[in-house]
């Protein structure tokens, strides 16, 4: 098995080398995603392909995404901005909470990670906050409960899809409620 996925891990670097990332939407991130509570919204990457080799090897557990122009350290970001506008009675009990659930749906061959990591509007990666790695799973989900208060309203939060070893297409659906 080691042997086979390391040798899907060669084709899939090789394809990937052709391949670039999807078209920017940002300057730091590959996709952007605004949302207020009681949206949905849905992310197409487009025809892609990329592998780690290094997260084979077991060198780095800690999925780099990098530049995703690099075949080697391959991922795509979305950067996704929540609202949660309060009414004036919401507004004096406190705060409010609301969940962000993603759902990850790949169509190709390979295997994709979901990681999503507390951020602000410029895209810059903090804590990471959860993630969903199930291997050679089509789809990988993930939810994240969001805190409000009437003094901030919003949320940030940069998800990355990362290829361990990828070719083909991504869906991620993203609900707000």
């Amino acid at each position: 098995m080691r042997l086979s996925t390391r040798l899907v891990a060669a084709a899939l670097l090789a394809a990937s080398v052709a391949a670039g990332p999807a078209s920017q939407a940002g300057q730091s991130t590959d996709f952007e995603v605004e949302l207020a509570q009681g949206d949905a919204a849905t992310v197409e990457s487009g025809a892609v392909a990329g592998v780690n080799p290094g997260h084979f090897a077991g060198a780095d557990e800690t999925y780099p995404c990098g530049d995703s122009s690099s075949p080697t350290a391959y991922c795509q970001t979305i950067l996704v901005h929540v609202t949660n506008p309060f009414t004036e009675a919401e507004a004096k009990k406190g705060r409010e909470r609301a969940s962000l659930d993603l759902t990850l749906e790949m169509s190709g061959a390979g295997d994709l990670a979901l990681l999503v990591y507390e951020s602000d509007a410029d895209g810059n990666r903090g804590e990471q906050v959860t993630s969903s790695d199930g291997l050679g799973e089509s789809v990988e989900s993930a939810s994240v409960t969001v805190t409000t208060t009437a003094d901030n309203e919003e949320g940030w939060f940069l998800v990355e899809v990362f290829f361990h070893a990828f070719s083909g297409t991504w869906t991620m659906d993203a609900a707000f409620a």
